[in-house]
């Protein structure tokens, strides 16, 4: 009998409630324009991935949770990871390309990952934390076009 009040002080003791943070990822078109994003992994851009924004829409790019407490960032399958570039069009005239690394050869217009307003760059998102508990929190990454990135790309 004592080695089960043993056993049961031993493993209650030594439980810990994990720490976890959620986090959801979002981009919002606050221009007036009409914006298409069009993602390119390995050279293509699958219809599946490409995102249309009107004036004013926001649009959920990725939700998940990762162990621990803090800013691990967020993983999307709509870019980032192994993407090459994506192409911002804005009213379907004018484009900037988002470079996740930097080719031999760059598009006319465009923005290479250490800018903070290329999309692939977490440094470009707002982060907004919420502690939920002691064991858990939130985090909302959202990245904003604003109206000087129509400007930059025509």
């Amino acid at each position: 009998m004592k080695y089960i009040l043993l056993l049961f002080l031993v493993i209650s003791s030594s439980c810990k409630k994990e720490e976890m943070t959620s986090y959801q990822a979002y981009i919002e078109n606050t221009t007036s324009h009409k914006i298409v994003i069009h993602p390119f992994f390995s050279g293509t851009s699958p219809l599946e991935k490409r995102i249309t924004l009107q004036s004013n829409e926001k649009f959920q790019i990725a939700s998940g949770s990762d162990r621990g407490l803090g800013n691990q960032g967020f993983s999307s399958s709509y870019f980032g990871g192994v993407n090459d570039s994506l192409i911002v069009v804005f009213d379907d005239l004018y484009s900037v390309t988002h470079y996740a690394n930097t080719p031999s050869s760059l598009a006319r217009k465009y923005y290479l990952f250490s800018s903070s307003r290329n999309i692939s760059n977490p440094n470009s998102y707002l982060i907004q934390t919420n502690q939920i508990s002691k064991y858990q929190q939130e985090n909302t990454f959202t990245y904003k076009f604003v109206e000087q990135d129509y400007l930059d790309a025509r």
